[in-house]
C-alpha cells in the first residue's frame, strides 16, 4: 500500500477512516497511521461475512474476508501462550487472534454446569491460511475434546459442562505455522448453532417449511438417532421466507464461495437465539419441486419412488450410505441429472450409478447398468479459477420407456460412523441451455502459468484485462456477447465476442491519456440468443488469494465486485495497438497478418515483445519483436485447415524493460518533507547554539557574582575585625578619660589637669567614632554581602532593554533585571517596593517577588515567590523563564535607593 491509502468494503453501510497521529513541532498536518483504520458499521448493517480491500496509489486490492457479528469483540491479548497465562474469554463473547507459530493460544472460560457449551473457531471460512486446531482442557490440563477440520478446515468443539469451574481452550494451526496470513475468530457459545437443514434448498420467492438440525435450538426436540462425533443434535421445523431477489453463492462465505459453486444460487440463513443470531447456513434455491429422501432406501427393492421433475434431499449419514431412488422416463425424453454435494462446501464425493428395470422371462425383476456418473472434470478457468467439481452432471436422453433407478453412494468415507452433515441433491429437470459467467483480473505475466493475487490499476494512456469464464448449462455452447458496463468518462473497452465453444475471453479497457483519477465498480455483462430467447448474466467477481507456484492452481473464490482504478498521476510508457479499424478475415488454411503499432512515452531502449493470447484451436501465431527505433509490425497468424469458422477476439500481450521511479509523486512529497524536517533542525540547533552561549554566559556572571560576593564576605570579616579593634581600643581610653575628668573636676583650678581631662576625653570620643565607624562598616559589609547573596546578572536579549547590575562596591541594592537569551526578561524586585503605580507586596521572609509583564509598556502581571537561600538564588540566575518587561515612564520608589541607575533613568 502506498499513497494516502483507504478500504472500500462490499457494504456501503461499513466504511473506514485511516488513523492518524497528532501534528508535530516537525509536521504541522495529522500524519497517517500506516496500515490502521477506524471501521464504522452502521446500526442497520446484517451479520455476516462481507470483503474489504485495500485502496491506495497502485490502485484497489484483492479482497480479503471481514466479519461482522452480533456480539461483544475482544482482541487476543498478548503472551498467552500457556494454561497459567490464558485469557479470560466470556461466553457469547468473539475473539479476533492471530497464531504465533510454534506456540499455542490459551483461553480460559468460567462454565455452569448442565450448559452445553459450542466453540466456534472461522479461519479457512474467512480466507485464512490457519489450519485451525482446537483443545478443551479442564483445570488440570487434561485433555477433554480435540477438534479438526469440521467446517472445511475450522475446527468445532461441542462439549456439556459436568461441573462449575474454569475450563480452557487452546487454539493452534495443525503444523504450528503462523503469522499475519494465520488468523482466526473465536466465539464459545452456549447460543443456537445450525449444523445442517433439511431440505437444503427452497424455491425462490415461495415461504417454505424447513428442519433445522444443531444444537442449543430454542424450542427444538431432540433428533433421534442423529449424532455428529457422538453428539446428539436437536431438530427443529421452521418457516422460511427467501429474500425477494437471487444472489448467486457470491454472497455466501468465502468458505463456499468456490470456484465450482459459481452455477448455485442461494442465501443465508440464521436462527435467532436469547443470546443472539446462530452461525449461518447457506440455503439453495430449487431447480425443480422438492423432495426429501426416505429411509430405508439402502436396497433396489427399497428405492425411493420420484415424480419428474425434482429436486431431491439427502445425506450420508453413516458410513457406507447408499440411497436408491427410482423414476419412470418416456423414450426420447432428455432429463439432466445433477447432484450439488461438493459444491455446497462440503467433503463429499458422491458417485451415481444409473440402471434400467427390466423383468425377464421368467418374471423378476432385472436391473442392466446404463452408466456411472463421477466428477464433472471440465476447468473454465484453468490455473486461476479451477471450476472442476466431484459432482456428477449427466444428459440422460432415454433410450426407451421404463423404470430406472439412480444409486447415491459417497465415495469419500467421512469416519466410521458417517456423517449426517454431508448432505447432496439429486436434480433431474428438463433440459434448459443457459450459462453463467466469472470475471477475474489476472496476474499479467508469465502467459497465465503463474497465479498469484492482483490489484486493479489502469493508468492514464495505458490498458487493462479482465479474464471472462463461461460456465455453461445443459449443453449450451453459442457464442456470447461481453461488454463492460459503468466506466467513467475518458475509458472504453470494446464489445468482444465469446466464440462458439470457447469458455474464457478477455476484455480489454482503454484509458485515454487524459483520463481522470477514479475508483469504482464496474459489471461486465454477457448476451446470448438461446433458442428464440435471449438470456443476460452480469459476471460474478473472483479473485485469486493466495500465489501458488508455477503451472500450480492457486486458491481463488468468487468476490462481492469487480473494483477498477484509475491512476491519478501515472501514465503507461507505451500502448500497442491493432492498426485496422475493420474486424479482420481469413479463410481455413490461410495466414493473416495484423498490423500493429506501438505508441511511446518514454524512452525504451529494450525490444517490444508482442504475443497473441487467447487464440481458438487450431490457430497460431508466432512472437514479433519491435526494436527500439521501430514503432509498426505485422503479427501472422496461420489458421489451420481445422479451425472453426466463426468470429474469435483475440489480443496482444506487449512485454518489455523500461526505466520506472515508483511513485514518483510521493517521492517529491518525501523530499519536500525531508527539506523541511532540515530546516526546521537547523533553526533548532541555531536556537539551541543560542542557547547554549546564553548559558554560558549565564555561568560566567554567576561565577562573577561568587567571587564578588566572596570579597563582600571577605570585607564583612575584615570590618568585623577592624571593629572589634576600635572598639577595644575606645574601651581602653575610656577608663583615662574618666579618670582625667575626675582629676579636673576635683581641682577645677588645676589647669594641667583640665587640659589633660580635655585630651584624653577627645582620644575616648575619638576612639568612640572609629569604633562607631567600625560598626557602620560592618553593618554595610554584612549589608553588602546579605545582597550580594541574591544578585542575577544580566544578559543581553535580542536588543531589548537590560539593567546590568553593579558588582563589587556597586552591588544591587533594591531591584535588577535579568534579560536571558532565546527567552524574555524578567523583573525581580527585592524588598518592598512601587512598580508602575502597582504595589508588589515584599514578604522580606519569602526573599522577594518576580513580576512578569505581558507587554512592553506594561509591568506587574505575575508574582512568583522567590526564597532566599543563596543557592536556589544562585540556580535561579541559570533558570529564570518569563515574558518581557519593556520602558515605561516610571520605576517609582525603590525602597529608598533613590541613587539606583534603574531609579533615576526611569528605565528597565
Amino acid at each position: 500500500m502506498s499513497g494516502t491509502p483507504s478500504e472500500a468494503i462490499s457494504d456501503p453501510g461499513i466504511t473506514a477512516q485511516q488513523k492518524t497521529s497528532p501534528p508535530t513541532p516537525f509536521r504541522q498536518t495529522p500524519e497517517p497511521i500506516p496500515n490502521q483504520f477506524t471501521v464504522t458499521i452502521a446500526p442497520d448493517v446484517p451479520p455476516g461475512v462481507y470483503d474489504v480491500r485495500a485502496v491506495g496509489t497502485f490502485g484497489v486490492s484483492n479482497p480479503r474476508a471481514f466479519m461482522v457479528g452480533d456480539r461483544e469483540e475482544l482482541l487476543k491479548q498478548a503472551g498467552i501462550n500457556t494454561q497459567e497465562k490464558a485469557m479470560p474469554l466470556p461466553l457469547e463473547t468473539w475473539c479476533s487472534g492471530q497464531a504465533d507459530g510454534a506456540a499455542a493460544d490459551w483461553y480460559r472460560l468460567a462454565l455452569k454446569q448442565g450448559q452445553r457449551l459450542v466453540v466456534d473457531v472461522w479461519a479457512q471460512r474467512l480466507d485464512s491460511r490457519m489450519d485451525a486446531t482446537l483443545l478443551l482442557r479442564d483445570a488440570q490440563g487434561r485433555e477433554l475434546a480435540r477438534s479438526r477440520d469440521v467446517n472445511g478446515k475450522d475446527p468445532l468443539v461441542d462439549f456439556a459442562v459436568p461441573a462449575d469451574g474454569d475450563y480452557f481452550l487452546q487454539v493452534f494451526d495443525a503444523v504450528y505455522a503462523g503469522g499475519p496470513e494465520y488468523y482466526y475468530r473465536l466465539l464459545a457459545t452456549a447460543g443456537p448453532y445450525i449444523d445442517f437443514i433439511l431440505p437444503p434448498m427452497v424455491p425462490a420467492a415461495t415461504r417454505s417449511e424447513v428442519t433445522v438440525y444443531g444444537r442449543n435450538l430454542p424450542g427444538s426436540v431432540p433428533a433421534e438417532g442423529i449424532a455428529v462425533q457422538g453428539q446428539q443434535l436437536e431438530k427443529l421445523s421452521v418457516p422460511v421466507e427467501p429474500p425477494a431477489e437471487t444472489a448467486p453463492m457470491a454472497a455466501a462465505p468465502p468458505g463456499l464461495a468456490r470456484p465450482e459453486a459459481a452455477v448455485l444460487d442461494g442465501f443465508e440463513f440464521r436462527l435467532p437465539g436469547p443470546a443472539g443470531l446462530s452461525n449461518p447456513f447457506y440455503l439453495g434455491y430449487a431447480l425443480a419441486p422438492t423432495l426429501v429422501e426416505q429411509e430405508p432406501n439402502d436396497a433396489p427393492a427399497q428405492a425411493q419412488k420420484l415424480s419428474l421433475p425434482c429436486d431431491v434431499a439427502g445425506s450420508f449419514q453413516h458410513r457406507g450410505d447408499q440411497d436408491w431412488l427410482e423414476f419412470s422416463a418416456q423414450q426420447g425424453e432428455v432429463w439432466w441429472i445433477e447432484v450439488f454435494s461438493q459444491r455446497m462446501g462440503l467433503q463429499t464425493d458422491p458417485s451415481v450409478l444409473l440402471t434400467r428395470v427390466g423383468v425377464d422371462n421368467q418374471g423378476q425383476e432385472q436391473m442392466a447398468d446404463i452408466t456411472e456418473l463421477d466428477d464433472e472434470p471440465k476447468n473454465v478457468g484453468g490455473l486461476q479459477f479451477n471450476s472442476a467439481s466431484a459432482d456428477p452432471v449427466y444428459r440422460f436422453a432415454v433410450p426407451e420407456t421404463g423404470r430406472y433407478r439412480l444409486l447415491v453412494r459417497n465415495l469419500y468415507a467421512t469416519g466410521s460412523e458417517g456423517d449426517p452433515r454431508s448432505l447432496y441433491r439429486v436434480c433431474i429437470r428438463p433440459e434448459n441451455p443457459d450459462f453463467r459467467l466469472v470475471a477475474l483480473q489476472p496476474y499479467p505475466g508469465n502467459a497465465r502459468t503463474q497465479v498469484q493475487p492482483w490489484g486493479s490499476l489502469l493508468r492514464k494512456g495505458g490498458t487493462l484485462m479482465f479474464d471472462v469464464f463461461a460456465l455453461r448449462r445443459d449443453g449450451f455452447a453459442g457464442p456470447i456477447e461481453l461488454r463492460v458496463e459503468g466506466l467513467p468518462e475518458g475509458l472504453s473497452a470494446a464489445p468482444v465476442t465469446l466464440p462458439a465453444g470457447l469458455d474464457a475471453a478477455t476484455v480489454v479497457i482503454t484509458a485515454g491519456e487524459q483520463a481522470a483519477a477514479w475508483v469504482g465498480n464496474i459489471q461486465i455483462v454477457g448476451k446470448a440468443k438461446i433458442g428464440e430467447a435471449e438470456r443476460t448474466h452480469v459476471a460474478w467477481p473472483a479473485s485469486v488469494l493466495y500465489a501458488a507456484q508455477q503451472n500450480l492452481p492457486g486458491k481463488a473464490r468468487l468476490a462481492r465486485s469487480l473494483p477498477l482504478a484509475v491512476s491519478a498521476t501515472e501514465s503507461d510508457p507505451f500502448l500497442v495497438e491493432i492498426a485496422a479499424e475493420q474486424p479482420l478475415e481469413m479463410s481455413l488454411a490461410g495466414q493473416l497478418s495484423i498490423p500493429v503499432k506501438v505508441v511511446r512515452r518514454g524512452e525504451i531502449k529494450a525490444p517490444i515483445t508482442l504475443t497473441a493470447l487467447n487464440l481458438p484451436p487450431n490457430i497460431g501465431a508466432q512472437q514479433l519483436a519491435l526494436d527500439q527505433n521501430t514503432n509498426e509490425g505485422a503479427l501472422v497468424l496461420q489458421v489451420n485447415a481445422n479451425a472453426s469458422p466463426g468470429e474469435a477476439t483475440l489480443y496482444l500481450q506487449a512485454q518489455t524493460t523500461v526505466g520506472y521511479r515508483r511513485n514518483l509523486a510521493e517521492a517529491e512529497a518525501a523530499a519536500a518533507a525531508k527539506a523541511e524536517l532540515e530546516k526546521i533542525a537547523a533553526e533548532l540547533a541555531a536556537k539551541a547554539q543560542e542557547a547554549d552561549q546564553a548559558k554560558q554566559r549565564a555561568d560566567q556572571a554567576v561565577s562573577e557574582a561568587e567571587v564578588a560576593l566572596k570579597q563582600a564576605q571577605e570585607a564583612l570579616t575584615a570590618a568585623e575585625a577592624e571593629a572589634a579593634k576600635a572598639a577595644e581600643a575606645a574601651k581602653t581610653l575610656l577608663d583615662p578619660a574618666a579618670a582625667a575628668k575626675a582629676a579636673a573636676d576635683a581641682d577645677p583650678n588645676n589647669a594641667d589637669l583640665a587640659k589633660a581631662a580635655q585630651e584624653a576625653q577627645q582620644a575616648a570620643d575619638s576612639a568612640a567614632e572609629r569604633a562607631k565607624a567600625a560598626q557602620d562598616a560592618v553593618a554595610d559589609a554584612r549589608r553588602r554581602a546579605e545582597q550580594g547573596d541574591v544578585v542575577e546578572p544580566a544578559i543581553a536579549h535580542q536588543g531589548q532593554d537590560v539593567v546590568h547590575p553593579p558588582l563589587g562596591d556597586r552591588l544591587l541594592d533594591g531591584v535588577h533585571l535579568v534579560g536571558v537569551a532565546g527567552l524574555d526578561p524578567v523583573l525581580l524586585v527585592i524588598g518592598e517596593l512601587h512598580v508602575a503605580a502597582q504595589h508588589a507586596a515584599h514578604d522580606r521572609r519569602a526573599g522577594g517577588a518576580v513580576v512578569a509583564d505581558a507587554g512592553r509598556d506594561h509591568v506587574a502581571d505575575e508574582e512568583v515567590g522567590t526564597p532566599r537561600r543563596r543557592r536556589q538564588r544562585l540556580q535561579r540566575g541559570r533558570h529564570v523563564r518569563a515574558r518581557g518587561v519593556g520602558p515605561h515612564r516610571a520605576v517609582g520608589e525603590l525602597a529608598g535607593q533613590g541613587d539606583h541607575p534603574a531609579a533615576q533613568g526611569g528605565q528597565h
